[in-house]
C-alpha cells in the first residue's frame, strides 16, 4: 500500500507540477505580456503550499507513532504471509 501511495504521489506531482505549469505561465504571459504576474503566481502559489506543509508537519509525529497501532492487516495479508514479510523488515 505505501509504495502504490508514493508511485501515486509522484505521477500527481508530475502530473500538475510537470504537464499543466507551462500552459499556464505560458497563458498568464500571454495573458499580462509581462512574466512579473506568472511569477507571483507561482510565489503566492509556494507560500500556500509552504504554509499547509507546516501545518500538517504538527501531526507527523503523532501520527508516526499512531501508525502501526491503527494499521491492521486484513485476511489477504495474513493469508498471504504479508505480516511475517513485515516482522522480518524490521517493521
Amino acid at each position: 500500500m505505501r509504495s502504490a501511495a508514493f508511485a501515486l504521489n509522484i505521477l500527481l506531482l508530475h502530473l500538475f507540477g510537470d504537464v499543466l505549469s507551462q500552459p499556464l505561465m505560458g497563458g498568464l504571459v500571454d495573458h499580462f505580456d509581462s512574466w512579473r504576474p506568472a511569477f507571483y503566481v507561482v510565489c503566492v502559489m509556494m507560500t500556500i503550499g509552504g504554509l499547509l506543509w507546516v501545518w500538517g508537519a504538527r501531526y507527523l509525529a503523532r501520527d508516526t507513532q499512531m501508525a502501526p497501532h491503527c494499521l491492521k492487516p486484513s485476511a489477504a495479508d495474513a493469508r498471504d504471509g504479508v505480516t511475517s514479510r513485515r516482522s522480518s523488515m524490521g517493521r
